[in-house]
């Protein structure tokens, strides 16, 4: 029986997510030992892919300096997981990787899981994670995005299309407008009203329509805190 979790994240979308165990077995069916693939995991301080920043860390120790008396950050403990796809002849099918910061043990676990899960995913899994990922990359682009569903070959629009309404709620929260009443929401996308309504009803939370994207942005950011 396969396990699924609800998740909120900070671009506003909601989906349900397929957790790795549920998943691994539909993996291994395909590329499991039996079938000639394996799956190795490579780990790499964070502070190697910065050679630069680490001669910088170098040259303050030597000097007897402390890294924020010269202006450095604190080093961190990130540590880089990699996990990579290879074939019976050691060729490399799919990578995926994931960043962690280690404070104890348990966070070197989750690390090696986490990029285990996005090469699941990756393998055509259950790619929710990473779908929300490629939304969370437009959204830092400014760059609104909703689903759009496919038109049928041959079929003739009637030009009179009806735009879904958005749900009245429970009478504790605020109605937002539809897909196309957003003449006074100065270019909030309508997936962002519908994602504000859906997460102030999870919450039992009053709502104002937002006016601006500034407005849209910061009731996002209170619902998900």
């Amino acid at each position: 029986m396969s396990e699924v979790v609800r998740i909120y994240n900070p671009t506003g979308t909601v989906s349900d997510y397929e957790l790795l165990a549920s998943r691994l077995p539909k993996f291994l069916e395909q590329y499991g030992p039996d079938k000639g693939y394996r799956v190795v995991i490579q780990t790499k301080p964070l502070m190697e892919i910065k050679p630069g920043m680490l001669r910088l860390y170098e040259a303050a120790i030597a000097a007897g300096k402390m890294p924020s008396e010269v202006g450095l950050p604190p080093v961190g403990e990130g540590m880089i997981f990699k996990a990579l796809l290879l074939d019976k002849d050691g060729n490399t099918v799919l990578t995926a990787s994931s960043l962690c910061k280690i404070n104890e043990y348990k966070d070197w676990e989750i690390g090696e899981t986490a990029a285990r899960q996005r090469l699941v995913a990756a393998a055509g899994y259950n790619g929710t994670l990473i779908e929300n990922d490629e939304k969370g990359d437009l959204n830092k682009q400014e760059k609104a995005s909703e689903p759009v569903k496919p038109t049928r070959r041959g079929s003739r629009g009637k030009g009179n299309k009806k735009e879904p309404k958005a749900s009245a709620g429970n009478g504790s929260v605020t109605q937002l407008p539809s897909a196309q009443s957003s003449a006074n929401t100065d270019g909030v996308p309508p997936a962002m009203l519908r994602q504000i309504e859906h997460l102030a009803k999870v919450k039992g939370m009053d709502v104002k329509t937002p006016t601006t994207m500034e407005e849209a942005k910061a009731q996002m950011k209170s619902l998900l805190s």
